[in-house]
């Protein structure tokens, strides 16, 4: 009896993803993979919801995904917060977002500062070592098959911060595998 009781307990405490059968549904689907996917971006309204839900909830895939900053330096149109109250805003609503979109979510360190026109300019004020390391350390540690990064780190890309997210993206890459790079 108290065997029963106790994995009742451990059930309760340890929800399936969501309790709902479509919940319990995805946490097997889960079981058919050993993929994994990380999808980097500069803020937090930069991801691809389209493509993460896909992956995690359509293919059933491990997926993450990683914004280099709060967004706390953007522009808020909607309110009157700004800064780390409009970071704080923005760090909520990709929670949410992430929830839905059935993601792991991992945020960098680096604080956002407005408006960048330059990449050149984005990688001097966010500290390109920092956001290396961030970058690298989650590869590391998450294990990702398959990097996504939402920018290919040129003038395509728009302003200076979206491309600094996938120029240090790339490099990450090819960092993360070398031990003398931010060793342990």
């Amino acid at each position: 009896m108290l065997a029963l009781i106790s994995i009742f307990l451990t059930v309760a405490i340890n929800p399936v993803r969501g309790q709902s059968a479509a919940g319990v549904w995805q946490s097997l689907r889960r079981l058919n993979t050993t993929a994994t996917v990380l999808h980097t971006t500069a803020h937090p309204d930069d991801e691809d919801g389209a493509l993460l839900t896909w992956l995690s909830r359509g293919q059933g895939i491990r997926t993450g995904l990683f914004s280099l900053t709060r967004g706390e330096g953007g522009a808020n149109l909607i309110g009157p917060e700004l800064f780390d109250a409009l970071g704080i805003l923005r760090t909520e609503e990709l929670l949410v977002a992430a929830r839905y979109y059935d993601v792991d979510l991992f945020f960098g360190k680096t604080v956002d500062f407005g408006y960048s026109k330059r990449l050149d300019e984005s990688i001097e004020k966010w500290d390109h070592r920092l956001l290396l390391e961030d970058t690298v350390r989650l590869i590391r540690t998450y294990r990702p098959e398959v990097i996504i990064a939402k920018y290919a780190g040129n003038s395509g890309d728009g302003h200076g911060q979206h491309q600094t997210s996938g120029v240090i993206t790339r490099e990450a890459f090819g960092m993360a595998a070398d031990p003398t790079q931010f060793p342990e």
